[in-house]
């Protein structure tokens, strides 16, 4: 499995993207990163810490995966 990413990490890219933020709830959200405003917007509960990104695509292709999996073994 990929790493996570870090905000410092992705602010070092220096450019803007799409991403899920992982939570310590088991939950991902949707989070955008701005280079003009070097920060992520994301809405998630005030009680949920961020334990990392990663990038939307790769998330929306491991979600794809993980379902397949799960109809192939029932």
């Amino acid at each position: 499995m990929k790493k996570l990413l870090t905000l410092k990490e992705i602010g070092e890219r220096g450019r803007n993207g799409e991403y899920r933020a992982i939570c310590d709830n088991g939950k991902t959200y949707e989070a955008s990163y701005s280079a003009e405003y070097k920060c992520m917007f994301f809405c998630i509960p005030y009680d949920v810490k961020v334990l990392g990104y990663v990038e939307s695509s790769i998330a929306e292709h491991a979600a794809e995966a993980a379902e397949l999996i799960w109809e192939i073994n029932g």
